[in-house]
C-alpha cells in the first residue's frame, strides 16, 4: 500500500499531484497532516512517503487547471476545504484525467471523481453562506472585532473577502477553534495566523457586555414563549453554529 503525506495546505496536495504526474503513478491513499486533526494510525503492510510542498510545482499546476472549462479550479479548492474524507485522492484522480490523460469535459460528467468532488464544494459552499449570517462580532479593549466560529468545513479562507467590504477599515480577527487558526484584517491586508498567537487576546471592551445583554433581552423579548419548540431550533441550528451566538449567551 502506497501512502503520501503533505503539509495540509492547497500547495501540498497539488506538490503531491504533480509528483505522481511525473511518476506516472498514483497512490493508494494521502493523508493530511494537520495540527487540529488525529494522526492516522500506523501502516504495517506499506510505503508511508511524506511529500514536501513545492510551491512552484503547485503554481504551475494552478495555471493549468485555470484553462480548464466550468470552473473546475474553484470546485477543486472548495472540495479541498470540506476536509471530507478521500477527497484528495478523488481531486488527484480528476486532475489526472484532465491535463494527463486530457478526457473530454462530456465524458467526465460521468465520473465519480467529479460527482465526490462538486458534492464536497456544495457543502462546502453551502456552510459558508450560512456563516455569512452567523458571524457575531466582539469589541475588545484594543478596538479590535473578534469572533470564533467552528465550521465542520475549513470555511475560513472563503470569509475574508466578505468581511473585509462588510466591516469596512474596522480591524477584525475571526478563529475556528477547532483548527486552531485565524483571520486577520489589520493595516488594510488579510492574514492568517496560529491560534496560539491569540492566546492573550484583550479583554472585551466595556461597552460590549452592555450591547450584548440588550441583544440577549431583545431575543428573549421577540420569543413567544407559547411556540417555543427547542428541538426544531437545533435541527435548523446545530450545536457547533450556537457556539458563537451572542443571543445564546454563546452557549
Amino acid at each position: 500500500m502506497n501512502i503520501l503525506q503533505y503539509d495540509g495546505t492547497f500547495e501540498g496536495l497539488l506538490s503531491i499531484v504533480a509528483a505522481s504526474m511525473e511518476e506516472s503513478d498514483a497512490p493508494d491513499a494521502i493523508e493530511a497532516r494537520r495540527p487540529w486533526q488525529a494522526e492516522a494510525a500506523p501502516v504495517l503492510f506499506g510505503e508511508v512517503r511524506y511529500v514536501e510542498t513545492d510551491d512552484e510545482r503547485a503554481q504551475n499546476l494552478i495555471g493549468q487547471l485555470r484553462l480548464q472549462p466550468d470552473g473546475l479550479l474553484r470546485s477543486i479548492g472548495c472540495a479541498f476545504l470540506s476536509e471530507d474524507d478521500g477527497i484528495e485522492l478523488s481531486i488527484l484522480r480528476l486532475i489526472r484525467q484532465c491535463l494527463f490523460q486530457a478526457k473530454a469535459p462530456a465524458h467526465r460528467l460521468r465520473d465519480p471523481d467529479l460527482a465526490a468532488i462538486e458534492e464536497s464544494a456544495r457543502r462546502t459552499i453551502r456552510e459558508r453562506h450560512r456563516m455569512l449570517g452567523l458571524v457575531r462580532f466582539q469589541k475588545l479593549r484594543n478596538g479590535i472585532f473578534w469572533s470564533r466560529i467552528r465550521p465542520r468545513h475549513n470555511i475560513l479562507p472563503l470569509l475574508g473577502e466578505h468581511f473585509r467590504r462588510r466591516m469596512g477599515n474596522d480591524e477584525w480577527v475571526i478563529t475556528d477553534q477547532q483548527r486552531t487558526s485565524a483571520l486577520w484584517f489589520q493595516q488594510g491586508r488579510l492574514e492568517y495566523a496560529p491560534l496560539t498567537e491569540l492566546e492573550h487576546l484583550p479583554q472585551m471592551h466595556r461597552e460590549e457586555e452592555f450591547i450584548q445583554d440588550l441583544w440577549r433581552r431583545y431575543f428573549d423579548q421577540i420569543a413567544i414563549a407559547e411556540r417555543a419548540n427547542p428541538s426544531l431550533q437545533r435541527s435548523f441550528l446545530p450545536r457547533r453554529y450556537r457556539s458563537a451566538l451572542v443571543e445564546l449567551g454563546f452557549t
